[in-house]
């Protein structure tokens, strides 16, 4: 029998997609930062060119005249969408050269030896990312590190974007639609069917009795298979190939990852066909091989899981016109031992490899099946998948729960440009609840900062019911429009907490401007509109006004058309055709001082619509997206969170609006934590009249005891001065 899977691409690359969320990556010392075009996994496929995945093997970064840009080498794994090299190199603005580091907004975060998802476009002899950072993912064992859950664990963040979603039948020849709460393709083929794991089957409450010594909080192995001795002795395996597939699954001694067995897809013979030896032997073709286990109860488990090694080499990679894999492997689970929810691994997945299901959806369930399934079209063949150590097991005690934080609200900080790590002066937060175990686990913070989705907290404290902590820079502040939280705890078991929510007021990226002035020059060259330069000189005069001791301070004009590290702060437009970014700010810093910004420079991409009006229809608004950028040029991060939406550091911005012209109470509060409250020369902690009758007292030239009253840095206090600091009076640090 031929099968043909209708499988629509999409649905294979979310998954792929597995968030890697770890603040400890400190490659080239970037953060995301800037403003771009939001953009769906949907229209990241449509708009790429090459979609895959591979490995990091190599980074190098170097000099293009004044800039810096880093080269990541990718071998490539899987192929999605387009064609190409076994190697790809993609370029990516900022990097590391001797002890200058650039950082450049909305450029992600890459390490050697990384698996990554990856949606590309040419350019030159090089590669870029489609849509920024957001064209580009993190996969790790198919998991995400640190909180070991995968992909449909947080699909919120991504699901409503990804509209069909893929099933697989069996003993049917026939593809037909099935419609459920979106639109599914079940996929005809012998009486066991695999479906995504974006679709889930109805989950059953779960009945936990506290007299019950399944109650108690440990895991329990329900199955630790690895194929030795006498397998498949246990009843509770089934074998099974579909009735013109003349193999199943069958233990063999060619391939094994441990020990002196693993099962082979292909390792036994239904019929009078003969035995294979895979030693000499590939696969058959019109094959249809299951191997089951099952049922057995997680109706007392709070969670559950399953890992097992994988090896996996299917002649046919890729997809047919229609959608259709051509050959795969599937492992999956099921409450009824004809529905299996899982993932697909179609192509080359070699060499051996974990991978990871998460069975917490049916929990609850008194009969589960696992479930792993090859199948091959009529031409050509390959090795086919062994698999090794199946280990399911479940939990059975209660699951850490969030009852309280306290504060609820404040600002994030990280500790210099190179990371993400707390200061010591962010926020320390106390976390309440049960069930968080006596031995030390994370507490992570929603980011959605470059690709990195979340960042871990700074533990001060742990206990089963307390825990206490610095919050990280980069964090935001809720995750979802409904309001789910943005803060988790995650166990030494990688147990998963309910959300709490943690309202981030302001994110700063750890350095400063020395001197607490920073002198801009602009180049008006776009021909969008008139008055330009004004309107950047508006976007300062901005931040000038919200009473911190921060000056920004316009330099003239200059001629420059690109950016780079010159010792000039400049503001420019680009010519450089299409972008998925509207502007970008490049800030350099010398790592051996890496709490100090010694240049930042802003590109505006001229491939958009610019103009100077309010609310422009169209367009976008020069002042509102530089006094977004001028917010990075200081040392203030990017905020994602629905709460954030009002403030100028939100990352997103459409035409039409000017909303980001003015400053947010959490704005304001941020560029006075960097850089402290101008006009307090007692020290009080208020501005009053005994300040400015002090400065009026050291008018003149500055000497050593009055430069504290010279608050624009220009040499001489004198009546420009007091008047920017009565504008202060009666603020409050």
């Amino acid at each position: 029998m031929t099968r043909k899977i209708k499988l629509n691409n999409y649905n294979i690359f979310v998954l792929l997609v597995f968030f890697f969320m770890s603040f400890f990556v400190l490659f080239s010392s970037e953060k995301a930062q800037a403003t771009i075009i939001k953009k769906d996994l949907g229209t990241l496929a449509a708009e790429a060119q090459i979609i895959m995945t591979g490995e990091v093997t190599a980074i190098q970064s170097g000099w293009e005249d004044k800039k810096i840009y880093t080269y990541v080498t990718v071998s490539k794994e899987e192929l999605f969408k387009g064609a190409g090299d076994e190697k790809v190199i993609i370029k990516v603005p900022g990097g590391t050269v001797g002890e200058i580091t650039c950082r450049v907004s909305d450029t992600p975060v890459f390490q050697k030896g990384e698996e990554i998802l990856a949606f590309l476009k040419a350019s030159g002899k090089y590669y870029e990312l489609a849509g920024a950072r957001q064209g580009k993912y993190t996969v790790q064992k198919d998991k995400i590190v640190g909180l070991n859950v995968t992909v449909k664990d947080i699909s919120a963040l991504i699901s409503d974007k990804i509209e069909e979603k893929q099933k697989v039948k069996k003993e049917e020849t026939v593809t037909e639609q099935v419609y459920t709460t979106r639109q599914s393709f079940p996929l005809s083929q012998n009486g066991r069917s695999f479906i995504s794991n974006n679709v889930q089957p109805e989950k059953q409450d779960s009945a936990l009795s506290g007299s019950s010594s399944a109650s108690q909080p440990y895991w329990t192995t329900i199955l630790d298979e690895g194929f030795e001795s006498d397998w498949p002795a246990d009843p509770k395996w089934d074998l099974y190939g579909a009735p013109d597939c003349s193999y199943t699954w069958g233990k063999e001694s060619y391939q094994p990852y441990t020990g002196s067995y693993s099962a082979w897809c292909a390792g036994t013979c239904q019929d009078v066909c003969g035995d294979l030896n895979p030693a000499v032997d590939n696969y058959q073709n019109n094959m249809d091989a299951w191997m089951v286990y099952g049922p057995f109860d997680l109706s007392d488990a709070t969670s559950a899981r399953m890992t097992f090694d994988n090896w996996t080499k299917s002649a046919e990679e890729g997809y047919d016109q229609d959608g259709n894999p051509y050959e795969s492997f599937y492992y999956g689970y099921s409450v009824d031992n004809v529905d299996f929810y899982g993932y697909y691994r179609p192509g080359d997945w070699t060499p051996w490899r974990q991978e990871y299901l998460p069975l917490d959806e049916v929990c609850g369930q008194s009969q589960v099946w696992v479930g792993f399934c090859f199948y091959s079209d009529e031409t050509n063949n390959d090795k086919g998948t062994f698999v090794d150590n199946v280990l399911v097991e479940k939990y059975s005690g209660p699951l850490p729960e969030i009852t309280g934080v306290s504060p609820d609200s404040g600002r994030a900080v990280a500790k210099d440009l190179t990371t993400y790590e707390a200061a010591e002066d962010s926020t320390e937060v106390t976390i309440s609840g049960s069930s968080f175990g006596s031995s030390q686990g994370d507490v992570a913070f929603w980011a959605g900062q470059g690709n990195i989705i979340f960042t871990y907290a700074t533990i001060k404290s742990w206990s089963d019911d307390q825990i206490s902590c610095l919050v990280p820079g980069g964090a935001s502040s809720y995750n979802a429009d409904d309001g789910a939280g943005n803060l988790y705890v995650i166990t030494s078991d990688n147990l998963v907490s309910n959300p709490s929510l943690f309202r981030v007021t302001f994110s700063c990226m750890g350095g400063t401007v020395p001197g607490n002035k920073l002198t801009y020059k602009v180049n008006a060259n776009t021909a969008d509109c008139a008055g330009e330069e004004n309107s950047i000189k508006a976007a300062a005069n901005t931040w000038n006004s919200a009473g911190s001791k921060f000056l920004f301070k316009y330099g003239g004009a200059t001629n420059k058309t690109t950016t780079g590290i010159d010792s000039e702060n400049s503001v420019i437009w680009v010519n450089i055709g299409y972008t998925d970014w509207l502007a970008q700010t490049w800030t350099h810093f010398n790592t051996a001082h890496p709490n100090n910004i010694l240049e930042s420079d802003t590109e505006l991409s001229d491939y958009y619509n610019w103009s100077t009006a309010v609310n422009p229809p169209g367009q976008y608004d020069t002042q509102e997206i530089t006094t977004h950028e001028f917010g990075h040029a200081f040392g203030l991060l990017d905020l994602y969170g629905t709460e954030d939406r009002e403030k100028t550091m939100y990352g997103y911005c459409a035409t039409g609006e000017s909303r980001a012209r003015t400053l947010e109470p959490d704005d304001i509060a941020g560029i006075r934590y960097l850089y402290g409250l101008v006009g307090d020369m007692n020290q009080d902690g208020s501005i009053n009249i005994l300040d400015l009758l002090w400065m009026a007292s050291v008018m003149g030239p500055v000497t050593p005891q009055s430069q504290i009253a010279d608050v624009n840095y220009d040499g001489v206090v004198n009546i420009l001065d007091l008047l920017r600091v009565a504008s202060n009076i009666g603020v409050q640090q």
